[in-house]
C-alpha cells in the first residue's frame, strides 16, 4: 500500500519570500534522501502553460483529455482543470513513493495545517495571517526576507529562521520533519 506525503504550506504575502524558501527547503529535504514534490498556487488571473495556437493547447482544443510533451531533459502533461478543484487529480501527477509535498502559496484542497509562513517585514505577521485566513498555531516557523532583517520588535509565534543560511535552513527541515509526527 502506497504511504500518503506530507504536506508542508511556504504561505506569506506577496513578495515575502515564499519562493526562496520554497526553494531551500525542498533542496535540504532531497539532500537528506527524501523525495519531494512541490505544488505552486497561481492565483494571479489568466494563466496559461502553452500560448493559444501551440501544439499542445491545439491538441486539448480538439478534444484531447490530456496532451503530454517530452522536451531533451523535461517532460509536462497538459490537462483542463476539472471542476473539483486543483487536488483532486494530485495523486494522478505525484510519482509514487513521495515522502513530501512543499506548496507554495495555499492550494484549495490541501489543508494548511503546518505552514511556513514568509514575511518582508517581522511586523507584517497579523496582516499575513488575516489576509491568508491562518491560525497562528498552524505555523512550524516564520521565514522569509523578514529573517535576514533586524530581530522582530515583539515576539513571534514560531521561530524566525533564514532559509538562505544553512544552520537555520537545517533547523527549519527539522521542524517540518518533527512536525509530522506530532499530526
Amino acid at each position: 500500500m502506497p504511504s500518503t506525503p506530507s504536506f508542508v504550506t511556504v504561505a506569506g504575502l506577496k513578495r515575502s519570500g515564499k519562493t526562496t524558501v520554497a526553494e531551500a527547503l525542498i533542496g535540504e529535504l532531497a539532500r537528506r534522501g527524501l523525495r519531494v514534490a512541490s505544488v505552486k498556487s497561481m492565483r494571479h488571473g489568466a494563466f496559461a502553460l502553452e500560448p493559444e495556437g501551440a501544439d499542445t493547447r491545439r491538441h486539448l482544443e480538439a478534444g484531447a483529455e490530456a496532451a503530454i510533451a517530452f522536451a531533451a531533459d523535461e517532460e509536462a502533461m497538459f490537462a483542463r482543470r476539472s471542476a473539483g478543484g486543483p487536488c483532486e487529480r494530485l495523486e494522478q501527477w505525484l510519482p509514487p513513493g513521495i515522502d513530501w509535498v512543499v506548496c507554495e502559496g495555499l492550494v484549495e484542497g490541501i489543508p494548511a495545517d503546518r505552514v511556513v509562513l514568509c514575511l518582508a517585514r517581522a511586523g507584517d505577521l497579523a496582516e499575513a495571517l488575516a489576509v491568508r485566513g491562518l491560525d497562528a498555531r498552524v505555523l512550524v516557523a516564520v521565514s522569509g526576507i523578514a529573517a535576514g532583517a533586524s530581530p522582530p520588535d515583539a515576539p513571534l509565534p514560531a521561530p524566525l529562521l533564514d532559509a538562505t543560511q544553512p544552520t537555520d535552513l537545517v533547523r527549519l527541515a527539522d521542524l517540518v520533519l518533527a512536525s509530522s509526527a506530532v499530526r
